[in-house]
């Protein structure tokens, strides 16, 4: 009786997925009411629906799934994207959350099957999974070897962005390109180092651009800036007006003037 039950919440839960609003809400009742008093001692298939009703945190918050469940998860998620193609972010997702012992041979094994190439925008979704699931390093290697010459801010942005590691700013110094604008938002959320930070200042002027819409950004209780030592302040301060006089000299200048001008009331003078 348990199993037939279980059987037709499964499926009304599967066809809640594409089915209308009240299909689909009655479905989320269903298996919510169905899974309350399995929460304690719950198999994959149930682990895997709480998560996709409640979110991952959730069920991890509860301890699950534990070290001998992770296994069948994961193969209960694999079925699960075998079938149904569509859903394959939202899959993923709960690999690397769900399975994290798992994620990082199933994401390399993204990069060698041609599976799933049909798959919308498959090659940013493999490196959005790829950066999550890998080192920094390694994932900058992966990715970075499939980003053509010339690529705009905007795909590179789409495939390195959640790396988040300072290795992807010197990899992208001999590669940045006009328009700047995501550019500038990897530049910031891949944690620069000081040294990088002058290095660019100190560069050539597109970098220096680059930094300064960067920096512009930054609140005042950012982690970068609260280890500067007054010399290395001072050191910026003197970049920063340099940068100035050399956009004196642009057509376009007025965006990085302003910027710089914030960056130096908003760190400097406040």
């Amino acid at each position: 009786m348990a199993i037939t039950i279980q059987n037709k919440g499964l499926a009304m839960w599967n066809y809640g997925l594409i089915g209308n609003k009240e299909l689909k809400e009655s479905a989320f009742e269903f298996i919510r009411e169905f899974l309350k008093p399995l929460v304690s001692d719950p198999d994959a298939v149930e682990i895997v629906n709480y998560a996709c009703i409640h979110g991952a945190e959730e069920i991890i918050s509860k301890g699950l799934p534990n070290e001998e469940d992770v296994g069948r998860v994961f193969t209960e998620i694999m079925h699960r994207l075998d079938a149904d193609l569509n859903h394959f972010k939202g899959y993923n997702d709960l690999i690397i959350e769900l399975c994290p012992a798992y994620a990082k041979k199933w994401i390399i094994s993204l990069w060698v099957s041609k599976k799933y190439e049909k798959i919308a925008d498959f090659i940013y979704l493999r490196a959005y999974f790829t950066g999550k699931a890998l080192p920094a390093k390694e994932a900058l290697k992966l990715i970075s070897e499939t980003i053509p010459d010339r690529a705009s801010g905007k795909d590179v942005y789409r495939m390195l962005s959640t790396i988040g590691d300072s290795a992807i700013i010197d990899w992208m110094q001999d590669k940045v390109n006009y328009p700047l604008g995501d550019w500038v938002n990897l530049f910031l959320e891949s944690q620069p180092t000081k040294e990088q930070v002058f290095s660019w200042l100190e560069g050539d002027i597109i970098y220096q651009e680059t930094v300064c819409l960067a920096l512009k950004n930054l609140s005042k209780e950012s982690e970068l800036l609260k280890t500067y030592t007054k010399e290395e302040k001072m050191k910026l301060f003197i970049l920063l007006l340099g940068v100035n006089h050399n956009c004196l000299f642009k057509k376009d200048k007025e965006e990085i003037i302003r910027a710089i001008r914030l960056i130096i009331k908003k760190f400097f003078i406040e």
